[in-house]
């Protein structure tokens, strides 16, 4: 099926701190594909996982009808196994090459039968604040968001000597609260550069506020299917690490904002956007 697209490119230059600058490259098409076969992640709007599959699908800042975000990986890997549709799920975090967690618990149930596509991408965190509290210069007096994101970003903090708010819910959950007035104007929130589209009541105040550079995520796009019977979590984490083996070396060396390996021409999105 014939698809026609328009395709702009723009660079865009993020200068992170303790780090050199780095180019990304946005491609911003008007007619992305025609296929409907769903996508499943387990993210929310305005998190990373929301800003990588945007990176991996060209996309604008939010997401379509065929792509479809749930709060539990055991959903996201369901909804795929029985619409025969594709799951967006993290499988590492860098520079560590850490096999995620929540994945691995994940996939003891599901098993990955084809890898579609990687992508990694290297995580600027950034600080919002309500633009009521910036009008009316409240000062910052707290900083509110998911329990990662504040381990990953200690230095910041100590400097300002700011109050944390661990919300498990992540920082979407965090700007939530924060916009329903259960967090005072004095709170800050610490995510990703997407939170200001998704929740326009805030601003960024502060940009790569993360303790260090090679602050990177790996993801896939994936099918899977249901196993017959539930394996280890270290079954699933030697799964991981074979499957991903052949390419990890060429995602290792990549120190621009993200990098994206097509394994398969099967989604015609990825087939025609990657050339």
């Amino acid at each position: 099926m014939k698809i026609i697209c328009l395709i702009f490119l723009s660079a865009i230059f993020i200068s992170a701190s303790k780090a050199s600058k780095s180019e990304v490259i946005e491609i911003k098409s008007e007619c992305l594909s025609e296929t409907k076969t769903p996508i499943y992640t387990n993210a929310s709007a305005g998190t990373f996982s929301h800003r990588a599959i945007n990176a991996l699908l060209k996309k604008e800042t939010l997401l379509d009808e065929s792509v479809f975000f749930y709060a539990q990986l055991e959903d996201t890997l369901r909804h795929a196994s029985l619409t025969n549709g594709y799951a967006f799920i993290k499988l590492y975090e860098d520079p560590d090459q850490v096999v995620d967690l929540e994945s691995a618990l994940g996939l003891r149930e599901y098993k990955i039968i084809k890898m579609i596509s990687v992508i990694r991408m290297r995580n600027a965190m950034h600080l919002f604040q309500h633009k009521k509290a910036l009008a009316e210069k409240i000062p910052l007096k707290k900083i509110a968001s998911s329990p990662d994101l504040l381990k990953k970003t200690v230095n910041f903090i100590e400097k300002g000597k700011y109050l944390q708010i661990e919300v498990p819910g992540g920082s979407d959950e965090a700007a939530r609260l924060l916009i329903s007035k259960e967090f005072d104007l004095s709170t800050g929130i610490i995510g990703c550069p997407l939170l200001c589209e998704v929740f326009s009541d805030l601003s960024i105040v502060e940009k790569n506020i993360q303790d260090y550079s090679n602050n990177y995520e790996v993801y896939a796009l994936v099918q899977v299917k249901k196993r017959e019977q539930k394996v280890d979590i270290e079954s699933t984490e030697r799964e991981i690490i074979s499957m991903t083996q052949e390419f990890q070396n060429k995602l290792s060396h990549q120190n621009d904002g993200y990098q994206v390996l097509i394994l398969s021409d099967e989604l015609p999105l990825l087939k025609k956007t990657s050339s």
